[in-house]
Protein backbone atom coordinates (compact mmCIF):
# COMPACT_ATOMS: atom_id res chain seq x y z
CA UNK A 1 0.00 0.00 0.00
CA UNK A 2 1.37 3.43 -0.89
CA UNK A 3 0.67 6.60 1.09
CA UNK A 4 1.80 10.11 0.14
CA UNK A 5 4.96 11.10 2.03
CA UNK A 6 3.36 14.43 2.93
CA UNK A 7 0.98 12.68 5.36
CA UNK A 8 1.63 11.76 8.98
CA UNK A 9 1.66 7.97 9.33
CA UNK A 10 1.99 5.85 12.46
CA UNK A 11 2.69 2.11 12.28
CA UNK A 12 0.30 -0.06 14.32
CA UNK A 13 0.88 -3.47 15.80
CA UNK A 14 -1.79 -5.95 14.84
CA UNK A 15 -2.41 -8.64 17.43
CA UNK A 16 -2.65 -11.71 15.26
CA UNK A 17 -2.93 -13.82 13.35
CA UNK A 18 -0.48 -15.65 15.67
CA UNK A 19 0.04 -19.37 16.10
CA UNK A 20 -3.49 -20.29 15.02
CA UNK A 21 -2.77 -19.01 11.50
CA UNK A 22 0.92 -19.15 10.62
CA UNK A 23 0.38 -18.31 6.95
CA UNK A 24 -1.48 -14.98 6.98
CA UNK A 25 0.57 -11.79 7.03
CA UNK A 26 -0.89 -8.45 8.13
CA UNK A 27 0.43 -4.96 8.84
CA UNK A 28 -1.37 -1.88 10.08
CA UNK A 29 -0.91 1.86 10.14
CA UNK A 30 -2.89 4.99 10.92
CA UNK A 31 -2.92 8.12 8.75
CA UNK A 32 -3.52 11.53 10.29
CA UNK A 33 -4.87 14.28 8.03
CA UNK A 34 -5.60 17.76 9.32
CA UNK A 35 -9.29 18.41 9.80
CA UNK A 36 -10.22 14.69 9.65
CA UNK A 37 -10.48 11.83 12.10
CA UNK A 38 -7.54 9.38 11.92
CA UNK A 39 -7.96 6.57 9.39
CA UNK A 40 -6.69 3.07 10.24
CA UNK A 41 -5.45 0.77 7.50
CA UNK A 42 -4.64 -2.93 7.42
CA UNK A 43 -2.75 -4.55 4.57
CA UNK A 44 -3.24 -8.33 4.60
CA UNK A 45 -2.13 -11.33 2.55
CA UNK A 46 -3.65 -14.81 2.89
CA UNK A 47 -1.69 -17.24 0.72
CA UNK A 48 -3.39 -20.04 -1.17
CA UNK A 49 -2.61 -23.10 0.95
CA UNK A 50 -2.81 -26.77 0.08
CA UNK A 51 -4.00 -26.24 -3.48
CA UNK A 52 -1.55 -28.62 -5.07
CA UNK A 53 0.51 -31.72 -4.20
CA UNK A 54 3.60 -29.64 -3.35
CA UNK A 55 1.96 -27.27 -0.82
CA UNK A 56 1.23 -29.10 2.44
CA UNK A 57 0.23 -25.98 4.43
CA UNK A 58 -3.20 -25.90 6.04
CA UNK A 59 -5.52 -22.95 5.41
CA UNK A 60 -6.19 -21.66 8.92
CA UNK A 61 -7.51 -18.21 8.01
CA UNK A 62 -9.97 -17.14 10.72
CA UNK A 63 -10.76 -13.41 10.56
CA UNK A 64 -13.03 -13.67 13.60
CA UNK A 65 -10.08 -14.59 15.80
CA UNK A 66 -7.98 -11.49 15.17
CA UNK A 67 -8.90 -9.20 12.25
CA UNK A 68 -9.70 -5.65 13.46
CA UNK A 69 -12.94 -3.96 12.44
CA UNK A 70 -14.53 -0.55 12.85
CA UNK A 71 -16.00 2.53 11.19
CA UNK A 72 -12.71 4.31 10.38
CA UNK A 73 -10.88 1.21 9.10
CA UNK A 74 -9.91 0.27 5.56
CA UNK A 75 -8.46 -3.17 4.80
CA UNK A 76 -6.65 -3.78 1.52
CA UNK A 77 -6.12 -7.49 1.12
CA UNK A 78 -5.32 -10.41 -1.10
CA UNK A 79 -7.14 -13.26 0.63
CA UNK A 80 -7.13 -15.61 -2.33
CA UNK A 81 -10.76 -16.09 -1.30
CA UNK A 82 -13.77 -15.91 -3.57
CA UNK A 83 -17.40 -14.98 -2.89
CA UNK A 84 -20.18 -13.57 -5.05
CA UNK A 85 -20.10 -10.37 -2.96
CA UNK A 86 -16.80 -9.37 -4.63
CA UNK A 87 -16.13 -11.98 -7.32
CA UNK A 88 -18.78 -13.08 -9.82
CA UNK A 89 -16.14 -14.76 -11.97
CA UNK A 90 -15.08 -17.63 -9.73
CA UNK A 91 -16.96 -20.04 -7.46
CA UNK A 92 -17.13 -19.39 -3.72
CA UNK A 93 -14.58 -21.12 -1.54
CA UNK A 94 -14.03 -21.65 2.19
CA UNK A 95 -11.86 -18.54 2.68
CA UNK A 96 -14.43 -16.42 0.82
CA UNK A 97 -17.28 -17.76 2.97
CA UNK A 98 -15.36 -17.10 6.21
CA UNK A 99 -14.51 -13.55 5.14
CA UNK A 100 -18.10 -12.86 4.03
CA UNK A 101 -19.48 -14.07 7.40
CA UNK A 102 -16.97 -11.82 9.20
CA UNK A 103 -18.03 -8.85 7.02
CA UNK A 104 -21.70 -9.39 7.90
CA UNK A 105 -21.03 -9.91 11.62
CA UNK A 106 -18.96 -6.71 11.98
CA UNK A 107 -20.90 -4.47 9.55
CA UNK A 108 -17.99 -4.20 7.16
CA UNK A 109 -18.31 -4.20 3.36
CA UNK A 110 -16.22 -4.71 0.26
CA UNK A 111 -15.92 -1.88 -2.22
CA UNK A 112 -15.17 -4.25 -5.10
CA UNK A 113 -17.32 -4.40 -8.18
CA UNK A 114 -18.03 -8.17 -8.42
CA UNK A 115 -17.76 -8.04 -12.22
CA UNK A 116 -14.35 -6.32 -12.25
CA UNK A 117 -11.42 -8.76 -11.93
CA UNK A 118 -8.36 -7.91 -9.85
CA UNK A 119 -6.22 -10.79 -11.17
CA UNK A 120 -5.59 -12.71 -14.37
CA UNK A 121 -3.82 -16.06 -14.70
CA UNK A 122 -3.46 -17.05 -18.34
CA UNK A 123 -6.99 -16.50 -19.62
CA UNK A 124 -8.73 -16.90 -16.23
CA UNK A 125 -9.93 -13.77 -14.48
CA UNK A 126 -10.92 -13.55 -10.80
CA UNK A 127 -10.99 -11.21 -7.80
CA UNK A 128 -8.92 -12.61 -4.92
CA UNK A 129 -8.18 -9.02 -3.75
CA UNK A 130 -10.63 -7.05 -1.65
CA UNK A 131 -10.91 -3.48 -0.42
CA UNK A 132 -12.91 -3.63 2.81
CA UNK A 133 -14.22 -0.77 4.91
CA UNK A 134 -16.57 0.06 7.75
CA UNK A 135 -20.19 0.70 6.77
CA UNK A 136 -19.62 4.43 7.33
CA UNK A 137 -17.40 4.47 4.22
CA UNK A 138 -19.74 2.22 2.21
CA UNK A 139 -20.39 3.86 -1.16
CA UNK A 140 -18.07 6.76 -0.31
CA UNK A 141 -14.76 5.31 -1.51
CA UNK A 142 -14.03 5.61 -5.21
CA UNK A 143 -12.75 2.14 -6.12
CA UNK A 144 -10.98 1.51 -9.44
CA UNK A 145 -8.89 -1.25 -10.97
CA UNK A 146 -6.21 0.02 -13.35
CA UNK A 147 -5.82 -1.62 -16.75
CA UNK A 148 -2.06 -2.05 -16.44
CA UNK A 149 -0.24 -4.87 -14.68
CA UNK A 150 3.15 -5.40 -13.11
CA UNK A 151 2.29 -8.91 -11.89
CA UNK A 152 -0.70 -11.25 -12.22
CA UNK A 153 -2.72 -8.72 -10.15
CA UNK A 154 -4.15 -5.46 -11.43
CA UNK A 155 -3.37 -2.36 -9.34
CA UNK A 156 -6.32 -1.20 -7.22
CA UNK A 157 -6.76 2.50 -6.47
CA UNK A 158 -9.25 3.84 -3.99
CA UNK A 159 -9.86 7.46 -3.16
CA UNK A 160 -11.12 8.53 0.24
CA UNK A 161 -13.44 11.53 0.62
CA UNK A 162 -11.91 13.91 3.16
CA UNK A 163 -12.73 17.28 4.62
CA UNK A 164 -10.39 19.95 3.36
CA UNK A 165 -8.60 21.73 6.19
CA UNK A 166 -9.62 25.31 6.69
CA UNK A 167 -7.08 27.59 5.13
CA UNK A 168 -5.82 30.45 7.20
CA UNK A 169 -6.42 33.21 4.68
CA UNK A 170 -5.62 36.63 5.99
CA UNK A 171 -7.75 39.44 4.72
CA UNK A 172 -6.47 42.95 4.08
CA UNK A 173 -5.13 44.80 7.08
CA UNK A 174 -7.63 47.16 8.61
CA UNK A 175 -6.96 50.32 10.51
CA UNK A 176 -8.87 51.52 13.55
CA UNK A 177 -9.42 55.15 12.62
CA UNK A 178 -10.80 55.98 16.08
CA UNK A 179 -7.38 55.26 17.59
CA UNK A 180 -5.48 57.39 15.09
CA UNK A 181 -3.45 60.32 16.47
CA UNK A 182 -4.86 62.89 14.05
CA UNK A 183 -3.05 65.89 15.53
CA UNK A 184 0.35 64.19 15.07
CA UNK A 185 -0.63 63.10 11.54
CA UNK A 186 -1.66 66.64 10.58
CA UNK A 187 1.52 68.21 12.03
CA UNK A 188 3.84 65.68 10.33
CA UNK A 189 1.98 65.99 7.00
CA UNK A 190 2.22 69.78 7.02
CA UNK A 191 5.92 69.61 7.90
CA UNK A 192 6.64 67.12 5.14
CA UNK A 193 4.76 69.03 2.43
Amino acid sequence: MMVADTLTVETNTIEGPGEADKNTDAHGFTVYIEGNEPIRFVNMYVPPCGRDNIDDRTQDFDPEAWLPHGERLIIACDTNGHHAEWDSLKAEDDVGRRLYEWLETHQMSTQNDPDTPTRVSGTTFSSPDQTICGKGWDGELQWTVLDERFSDHFPIVFKIPLKKPRSKVQGPKRFNLKKARWEDFTRESETAF
